[in-house]
Protein backbone atom coordinates (compact mmCIF):
# COMPACT_ATOMS: atom_id res chain seq x y z
CA UNK A 1 0.00 0.00 0.00
CA UNK A 2 1.54 2.86 -1.33
CA UNK A 3 0.29 6.55 0.49
CA UNK A 4 0.32 8.97 -1.81
CA UNK A 5 -2.09 11.54 -0.08
CA UNK A 6 -4.53 10.89 -2.34
CA UNK A 7 -6.00 7.19 -2.54
CA UNK A 8 -8.03 6.70 0.33
CA UNK A 9 -6.42 4.30 2.65
CA UNK A 10 -9.12 2.20 3.86
CA UNK A 11 -10.42 1.78 -0.19
CA UNK A 12 -7.16 0.91 -0.60
CA UNK A 13 -6.91 -1.62 1.80
CA UNK A 14 -10.31 -3.46 0.56
CA UNK A 15 -9.11 -3.64 -2.42
CA UNK A 16 -5.94 -5.61 -1.23
CA UNK A 17 -7.69 -7.73 1.17
CA UNK A 18 -9.86 -8.63 -1.81
CA UNK A 19 -6.81 -9.78 -4.02
CA UNK A 20 -5.07 -11.79 -1.18
CA UNK A 21 -8.47 -13.35 -0.07
CA UNK A 22 -9.77 -14.40 -3.00
CA UNK A 23 -6.00 -15.76 -4.09
CA UNK A 24 -6.42 -19.15 -5.27
CA UNK A 25 -3.70 -20.36 -3.44
CA UNK A 26 -4.53 -19.08 -0.11
CA UNK A 27 -8.24 -21.49 -0.06
CA UNK A 28 -7.05 -23.15 2.70
CA UNK A 29 -5.57 -20.17 4.94
CA UNK A 30 -7.68 -18.49 7.38
CA UNK A 31 -7.30 -14.92 7.58
CA UNK A 32 -7.32 -12.46 10.57
CA UNK A 33 -8.67 -9.55 9.77
CA UNK A 34 -6.47 -6.62 12.15
CA UNK A 35 -8.42 -3.44 12.24
CA UNK A 36 -5.52 -1.30 13.74
CA UNK A 37 -5.87 2.40 14.70
CA UNK A 38 -8.96 2.56 15.97
CA UNK A 39 -8.02 5.80 18.41
CA UNK A 40 -7.69 7.53 14.95
CA UNK A 41 -11.02 5.81 13.34
CA UNK A 42 -12.49 7.68 16.08
CA UNK A 43 -11.06 10.80 15.51
CA UNK A 44 -11.73 10.69 11.65
CA UNK A 45 -15.46 10.16 12.25
CA UNK A 46 -15.89 13.40 14.36
CA UNK A 47 -14.18 15.41 11.24
CA UNK A 48 -15.08 13.46 8.31
CA UNK A 49 -18.54 11.16 8.70
CA UNK A 50 -18.13 7.92 7.71
CA UNK A 51 -21.10 8.15 4.88
CA UNK A 52 -19.47 10.87 2.99
CA UNK A 53 -17.29 7.27 1.32
CA UNK A 54 -19.77 5.02 1.89
CA UNK A 55 -23.61 6.27 1.26
CA UNK A 56 -25.39 3.44 2.68
CA UNK A 57 -23.67 3.66 6.36
CA UNK A 58 -26.07 5.14 8.78
CA UNK A 59 -24.41 4.35 12.10
CA UNK A 60 -22.82 8.60 12.05
CA UNK A 61 -19.98 9.03 14.14
CA UNK A 62 -20.44 5.98 16.75
CA UNK A 63 -17.47 4.00 16.80
CA UNK A 64 -18.94 0.32 17.45
CA UNK A 65 -21.47 0.87 14.65
CA UNK A 66 -18.54 2.12 12.25
CA UNK A 67 -15.97 -0.92 13.49
CA UNK A 68 -19.51 -3.46 12.35
CA UNK A 69 -19.79 -1.45 9.19
CA UNK A 70 -16.55 -1.78 7.61
CA UNK A 71 -15.86 -5.52 8.69
CA UNK A 72 -18.96 -6.10 7.31
CA UNK A 73 -17.30 -4.12 3.71
CA UNK A 74 -14.21 -6.71 3.88
CA UNK A 75 -16.20 -9.91 4.12
CA UNK A 76 -18.80 -8.72 1.82
CA UNK A 77 -14.90 -8.83 -0.45
CA UNK A 78 -14.56 -12.74 -0.42
CA UNK A 79 -16.53 -13.86 -3.72
CA UNK A 80 -15.72 -17.97 -3.06
CA UNK A 81 -18.71 -20.03 -2.23
CA UNK A 82 -17.22 -22.02 0.26
CA UNK A 83 -16.93 -20.77 4.23
CA UNK A 84 -13.70 -19.16 4.89
CA UNK A 85 -12.38 -18.18 8.31
CA UNK A 86 -12.33 -14.83 8.95
CA UNK A 87 -11.11 -13.50 12.06
CA UNK A 88 -11.40 -10.18 12.91
CA UNK A 89 -9.52 -7.98 15.71
CA UNK A 90 -10.04 -4.66 16.50
CA UNK A 91 -7.17 -2.68 18.08
CA UNK A 92 -5.08 0.11 18.65
CA UNK A 93 -1.24 -0.04 18.23
CA UNK A 94 -0.76 2.36 21.47
CA UNK A 95 -1.97 -0.26 23.82
CA UNK A 96 0.35 -2.89 25.09
CA UNK A 97 -2.33 -4.92 26.19
CA UNK A 98 -4.64 -4.82 22.95
CA UNK A 99 -0.99 -5.81 20.73
CA UNK A 100 -0.62 -8.60 23.17
CA UNK A 101 -4.08 -10.01 22.39
CA UNK A 102 -3.78 -8.95 18.75
CA UNK A 103 -0.66 -11.50 18.40
CA UNK A 104 -2.52 -14.11 20.64
CA UNK A 105 -5.36 -14.29 18.57
CA UNK A 106 -3.04 -14.33 15.08
CA UNK A 107 -1.46 -17.37 17.11
CA UNK A 108 -4.48 -19.55 18.24
CA UNK A 109 -5.89 -19.25 14.70
CA UNK A 110 -2.13 -20.71 13.11
CA UNK A 111 -2.38 -23.24 15.67
CA UNK A 112 -6.07 -24.25 15.03
CA UNK A 113 -5.24 -24.21 11.44
CA UNK A 114 -2.30 -26.48 11.73
CA UNK A 115 -4.83 -29.00 14.23
CA UNK A 116 -7.02 -28.65 11.31
CA UNK A 117 -4.53 -30.11 8.45
CA UNK A 118 -2.70 -32.49 10.15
Amino acid sequence: MYEDGETNRLLDSLDQFEQAVNDPQLTNIPFVLVLSKVDLLQDALNRKPLSTLFPEYTGGNDLKSAIAFIQEKYQQRYKGTEQRKIVPVVTTLIDPMLISNTLKTVLDVTVSNKQSIV
